[in-house]
């Protein structure tokens, strides 16, 4: 029997790999093509390389250190004494992240190597849908392969919208993928197997560094909090609201304190507040005036909808109106672990969506957050598949 189990983690890993090389196969003629945001953070890499990290404050610095690069505004929001401009849209994890793989590998800045990381982060970020599926499946999959996590997975790793900007683009949005589904995975353990002291601090550091590195981890803490306060008579849950919160508020505090440095705190209020009005989508304000009320707004989304995931989108429609399968999901239902799972991964998207609604229809590749939804469903619907008339013992039920 250990040898069955072996082998099927063997197969496992055979299989995972050569999908990952699959889909770099795919991406390979993108491969080197220089995009915007690759190029903008590539910027701040190597003005940090040739300067010192530690010399700009490991601020999100996008002037280069020549007389004549100040007092040119090159997409930055605020401006220090020297003349050098700043980009503080997003906290700056993405970039100390990015910088420190090139300093460990001894690399200076280029866009192939930020491009391998990127499709790097992709492949954990593939492993943590299977893994999050397979602790909501593990009794449905025991001693075998977990087909409903691969058809997960296979969906993130295969969408256009994710083979594209974890290739092409890296950036806060990208990176802040891997703490989400991580930060997901973490909690999912906590509910089915109880408090555990490692996973706790594990949550409370995910929490600090998604939050570090994009404003989803705001709205992640902010959901994370919410059910735990519905939830602390479980054992240990109030020890995981508490980590949750010091660890949020550390990480706000180091953001702003650390943006303060560029020109003091009141400058970086009107700074912040301009950059939010151009991204709120509530007023004529927001960038290309592209509002919650201008119907442009919504054909762009619908547009990054249909290129990024239109293949499964056709899919995942095909399983909601199969009257088979919405018998089955009438008969068994959904579990609560797929209900607090669905919650992770849709309130703080939702939440992004309505607080940064420019956002979303100004850059196509922030649809990347929708991706977790969409695996996770078609994973859901293909486990009532497979569940069929002689399968539902796999929910306890009877044909």
């Amino acid at each position: 029997m250990f040898l069955r189990l072996k082998d099927h983690r063997i197969l496992l890993l055979g299989i995972v790999i050569s999908a990952f090389i699959l889909s770099v196969v795919i991406r390979l003629p993108y491969i080197y093509q220089v995009d915007w945001l690759s190029s903008h953070a590539l910027r701040t890499q190597q003005i940090w390389y040739e300067n010192g990290a530690v010399a700009n404050k490991f601020l999100p610095i996008v002037t280069y250190q020549n007389n004549s690069d100040r007092n040119i505004n090159n997409q930055g929001h605020e401006i220090d004494k020297k003349g050098d401009y700043y980009y503080i849209s997003y906290p700056p994890f993405s970039y100390i992240f990015s910088y420190l793989m090139f300093r460990f590998f001894n690399i200076y800045p280029n866009i192939l190597f930020l491009q391998i990381l990127n499709m790097v982060i992709h492949l954990f970020c593939c492993l943590f849908v299977y893994w999050i599926i397979g602790v909501i499946t593990r009794k449905d999959y025991v001693r075998k392969m977990n087909m409903s996590a691969l058809v997960g997975m296979g969906v993130y790793l295969f969408s256009p919208a994710t083979l594209l900007f974890h290739s092409q683009t890296y950036f806060a949005d990208i990176l802040v993928q891997l703490f989400f589904l991580m930060g997901t995975f973490i909690f999912l353990r906590i509910i089915k197997d109880g408090f555990s002291r490692r996973d706790c601090v594990g949550l409370g550091l995910v929490c600090f560094l998604m939050i570090y590195t994009e404003w989803l981890g705001v709205f992640f803490a902010f959901a994370v909090g919410l059910y735990l306060l519905f939830n602390l008579k479980r054992s240990g849950m109030k020890t995981v609201l508490l980590t949750v919160t010091l660890s949020s508020i550390a990480s706000l505090i180091l953001i702003v304190g650390q943006y303060c440095l560029i020109n003091g705190s009141k400058n970086l209020v009107i700074a912040m507040f301009k950059t939010y009005q151009l991204r709120n989508g509530l007023t004529s304000a927001s960038e290309y005036n592209f509002t919650f009320w201008n119907i442009d707004s919504w054909r762009n989304l619908v547009i990054f909808y249909r290129d990024g995931y239109l293949p499964f989108l056709i899919l995942f429609i095909f399983f909601l109106f199969n009257s088979y399968i919405l018998k089955v999901f009438r008969k068994i239902g959904i579990d609560n672990l797929e209900k607090t799972t669905l919650y992770l991964c849709v309130v703080p998207v939702l939440l992004h969506h309505l607080f940064l609604f420019n956002h979303y229809v100004v850059h196509s590749f922030s649809v990347v957050k929708d991706g977790v939804i969409l695996s996770l469903l078609t994973a859901f619907f293909y486990r009532r598949i497979i569940c069929n008339e002689v399968q539902y013992k796999c929910f306890n039920l009877k044909g």
